[in-house]
């Protein structure tokens, strides 16, 4: 599916290490410690004693949380150190090639772990993404929005702000797949979460939670300002419609929480009612409403 590729591919460009520089900081002193300390004790120790196992212990923190070329940085200079042991050990070999042969072997050796450790880790964070994205549009999936909005009423509960919910369903979205095919209905789905996104804050959220509605999450945002974020969206998602000629419109249902105890699932159950309800009243508007505390 070439959504999917894209979203996978997606995940990978934007697939960042999101350590802080502080613990950035503090995980490439700590690898270069390891190394400095081990190559001081392989200089003190029996040369007949290898401890390649535990230089791969640098190896795996900083590919792991610094990234891969943290992690061939570690290596080239575990061989570095590796390099200056035997120069001062001043250790006999038959022929003069053989501990350059056995640098290079030992570097490469490292290089490919680096690589193993790089690919799982960016196959976790994939397996991560995916399993709170939606696979054709990238925006959250109704089961982790679900989960966000659980953690975001603990939240606005234990310091006292207020959060918006916003649900919305496009009108007779069906007409757009009837008249111009499925693929076309894809792409409408795809540039309404861009569109929607371009108009949020780094803190909103916006997810799919079915074929063709969508939630957005406003943390620390009271009733007047997410009416005025909801008609900026509303207004954008309508010069796009016009643009592309489709039949659509937009029902949506906005909850403005205030100390709220509700759960998760009342929350888009009320919020989901309250789309309905333009819905049943002739479409193409908005309904908010105000909820504190428990009914």
């Amino acid at each position: 599916d070439k959504e999917f590729n894209q979203t996978v591919k997606t995940i990978i460009l934007s697939g960042k290490n999101k350590t802080n520089t502080g613990k950035k900081l503090f995980y490439g002193v700590i690898s270069l410690i390891i190394i400095l300390m081990l190559g001081i004790l392989d200089l003190s120790s029996n040369p007949n004693l290898s401890l390649l196992i535990f230089y791969l212990l640098p190896l795996f923190i900083c590919t792991w949380y610094l990234g891969e070329w943290a992690g061939v940085f570690i290596a080239t200079f575990s061989m570095f150190i590796w390099y200056m042991d035997d120069f001062f050990a001043s250790l006999k070999y038959s022929h003069p090639l053989i501990p350059y042969w056995n640098l290079i072997l030992r570097y490469l050796f490292f290089i490919f772990v680096s690589y193993i450790i790089h690919k799982l880790r960016l196959a976790l964070e994939i397996s991560r993404e995916l399993s709170r994205t939606d696979y054709l549009t990238g925006a959250m999936n109704g089961r982790f929005f679900k989960e966000y909005i659980d953690e975001e009423i603990k939240r606005a509960k234990r310091y006292e702000h207020i959060f918006a919910l916003a649900y919305m369903d496009i009108d007779n979205f069906k007409l757009i797949n009837d008249r111009h095919g499925h693929s076309a209905g894809d792409r409408f789905l795809i540039d309404i979460i861009q569109t929607i996104r371009s108009m949020l804050r780094e803190t909103d959220v916006v997810a799919r939670l079915g074929g063709d509605e969508f939630a957005i999450c406003f943390p620390e945002t009271n009733e007047k300002q997410v009416h005025v974020a909801m008609e900026r969206i509303r207004k954008k998602l309508s010069t796009m419609i016009k643009k592309m000629k489709y039949p659509v419109t937009f029902s949506i249902g906005v909850l403005i929480c205030i100390n709220s105890n509700y759960l998760a699932d009342d929350m888009l159950k009320m919020v989901d009612q309250l789309m309905y309800s333009v819905k049943k009243r002739g479409k193409n508007n908005i309904k908010y409403k105000v909820i504190c505390g428990v009914s």
